[in-house]
């Protein structure tokens, strides 16, 4: 009799014992700053990385921009050149390409 209330007890006892083993390890896993959590945050720290060196980069392009403004009367022209913009004493030229597959217009008159 006490053979089976002592079987009774270690069925028992064993059976707490996995239910805590695996309650423990589903909250390793899926509970707050469990194992999953973890790897979601360490994905986006990397995301949020590379976004602040791309971001420190346009940041160092900008400074040598405007340095070069502000120092560099020649670079101050050429951008605005790029934007259309010249002295009243200036002339400026743009040249087109000759569009690909019409014959010119010089070439039609003389074949007549």
């Amino acid at each position: 009799m006490y053979r089976i209330r002592i079987a009774r007890l270690n069925t028992i006892v064993y059976s707490v014992i996995f239910l805590v083993t695996l309650w423990i390890i589903y909250i390793m896993f899926f509970g707050k700053g469990g194992i999953l959590e973890r790897k979601r945050i360490i994905k986006e720290i990397n995301v949020l990385q590379s976004e602040i060196q791309s971001l420190k980069n346009e940041k160092l392009r900008l400074k040598w921009e405007i340095d070069n403004l502000k120092k560099s009367g020649d670079y101050t022209i050429s951008i605005a050149h790029s934007y259309g913009y010249k002295f009243e004493d200036e002339i400026i030229f743009k040249f087109m390409k000759k569009p690909t597959g019409r014959k010119n217009t010089a070439d039609n008159a003389s074949n007549r």
